[in-house]
C-alpha cells in the first residue's frame, strides 16, 4: 500500500487513486485521503490516509484501511532520522586502500604501454 509515498509518478498516481485533501485543524500537516480507482489496488486496501509534513511534503503519519475493517497505522519520525550513523565510519574502513606496515616502503610499478601496429601496415 505504499506507491504514493516511495518514486511514484503524479500520472501513475491520478490514474489509480481518487484523492481528497482531508480538512485538518493543524497547520503544519496536510492530511490526505486516497481511495483506490482500480481493481488492482482495491483488492489490498479499501483506503489510505496519510499526514505529510507541510514544510519537507514528506511523510509523518499512514493509516491503512482493509476491507475486513482492519486498520494499520505507520507512524514516521524523519525529524529523528541518523543515516548510517553507527556503521558509516565502519563501512568506510572496509574500503580504504590498506596501509603500509612499519618499516616497509611502497612501490608502485606502472607498467610501459607499447604501442600496437597497426594492421595492414607494413613497416
Amino acid at each position: 500500500p505504499f506507491p504514493f509515498l516511495f518514486g511514484a509518478r503524479k500520472d501513475d498516481l491520478k490514474e489509480r487513486f481518487w484523492f481528497r485533501v482531508h480538512p485538518n485543524p493543524d497547520d503544519s500537516v496536510i492530511h490526505l485521503v486516497a481511495q483506490p480507482r482500480t481493481a488492482r489496488d482495491a483488492v489490498n486496501y479499501k483506503m489510505v490516509e496519510l499526514m505529510l509534513d507541510r514544510k519537507t511534503l514528506l511523510p509523518r503519519a499512514m493509516q491503512v484501511y482493509e476491507h475486513n475493517q482492519a486498520r494499520f497505522v505507520f507512524s514516521f519520525h524523519l525529524d529523528k532520522v541518523s543515516v548510517n550513523h553507527r556503521i558509516g565510519p565502519v563501512w568506510q574502513a572496509l574500503f580504504q586502500s590498506p596501509r603500509t606496515p612499519l618499516g616497509w616502503r611502497r612501490v608502485v610499478d606502472t607498467p610501459q604501454v607499447q604501442q600496437a601496429a597497426t594492421p595492414g601496415l607494413v613497416r
